[in-house]
């Protein structure tokens, strides 16, 4: 039996106890988005999902008029939007998250 089915067939309570040893109570109750979600398989789907990237100031994570590759959890530092005329129009920090519309829309 393969590590995702067996964990899928494991009760809620045991299942979040597995969640917390996996990826410890820091990614769940750091970031608010992990932390409204009230259903333990979802964010199970999602933090199997997880990889950690690194970007470097002034890189260039998607374009305007695409849409988000995945979702995206800031560890650290800030993320800037920008719209076509170079100016900002968001701005997200250390544990703040975007690209879950694009990711849960168009996929």
């Amino acid at each position: 039996m393969d590590e995702n089915k067996f964990i899928d067939s494991l009760p809620a309570t045991l299942k979040e106890e597995v969640l917390i040893h996996a990826y410890g109570k820091s990614i769940l109750y750091k970031y608010d988005f992990f932390s409204r979600i009230g259903n333990n398989d979802l964010q199970w789907g999602l933090l199997k999902k997880i990889s950690r990237i690194r970007f470097e100031n002034g890189d260039t994570v998607y374009l305007d008029n695409s849409t988000a590759p995945s979702m995206f959890l800031i560890a650290q530092g800030t993320v800037k939007l920008f719209a076509e005329n170079d100016c900002a129009f968001a701005v997200y920090r250390m544990c703040a998250s975007f690209g879950d519309v694009d990711v849960f829309c168009n996929q």
